[in-house]
């Protein structure tokens, strides 16, 4: 292992124990030593990134694609630098190169969704966090994004098919059946929804988001029995 590749590794364990400064350091001394080297100029992004310097990161990562531009990783994290600036047209071109290079690239999917939050474009950000969930079951923050994106989205017929996909991606998330069900009672469709809200329990009994779905279907939709509103005081109490 040369001294470039030394300090390289030196910045990624810095960066592992959330010490940037000092991985910042080490990547920029690796990347003076060994100036061609593409990871090097794109870890220093990554670190310029956390640290909120976010043009400079973008140049960083600009240098490291123009080194290497066959590096999905590259792309993706400059989608997220760009998500930063509030740049998401710019970002969403970027993540898409990402996916080009790689389609099941998890940054590429998550930074995508992102900026398709970003640009209001709540449907297509619904499937891309589904898709995600789908690669990446174990992607915790796919689910609320997902979650956020489908109760964006204005069209109810729209809204009730991306959350179906969510449901179907993701058959044991309390959070996609409690989003379904509120869609679908919007719609009127009370049994469908109580059905969706009952699954929602089954899979998290202490879910709040569940729970203020049930209190909303008895007082608005149903006509709730003493025995409802019995249950309803020992879940709000």
């Amino acid at each position: 292992m040369n001294v470039a590749q030394v300090q390289f590794q030196a910045g990624l364990t810095a960066l592992s124990q959330n010490r940037v400064p000092q991985a910042l350091s080490a990547f920029q001394s690796a990347a003076k030593l060994a100036p061609r080297a593409a990871p090097a100029h794109h870890m220093i992004g990554v670190s310029l990134q956390r640290l909120g310097r976010l043009a400079e990161a973008e140049k960083a990562i600009s240098r490291a694609i123009e080194l290497d531009p066959r590096e999905p990783d590259f792309f993706s994290n400059r989608a997220l630098v760009k998500c930063g600036q509030e740049r998401f047209d710019r970002a969403i071109f970027d993540a898409k190169a990402a996916l080009r290079l790689d389609p099941a690239h998890v940054g590429g999917l998550c930074n995508l969704g992102l900026a398709q939050i970003g640009a209001k474009q709540y449907a297509a950000a619904a499937a891309m966090f589904t898709r995600l969930i789908e690669v990446a079951p174990g992607f915790a923050s796919a689910y609320d994004n997902a979650s956020l994106a489908v109760r964006n989205i204005e069209d109810p017929d729209l809204a009730i098919a991306a959350a179906t996909a969510f449901v179907a991606a993701a058959p044991d998330s309390s959070i996609a059946h409690v989003d379904l069900s509120g869609l679908l009672a919007g719609r009127g469709e009370v049994v469908r929804a109580a059905a969706e809200l009952a699954r929602a329990l089954q899979l998290d009994p202490t879910s709040f988001k569940a729970h203020s779905r049930r209190l909303f279907n008895l007082n608005y939709l149903e006509a709730p029995t003493e025995a409802d509103r019995a249950s309803l005081v020992d879940e709000f109490t």
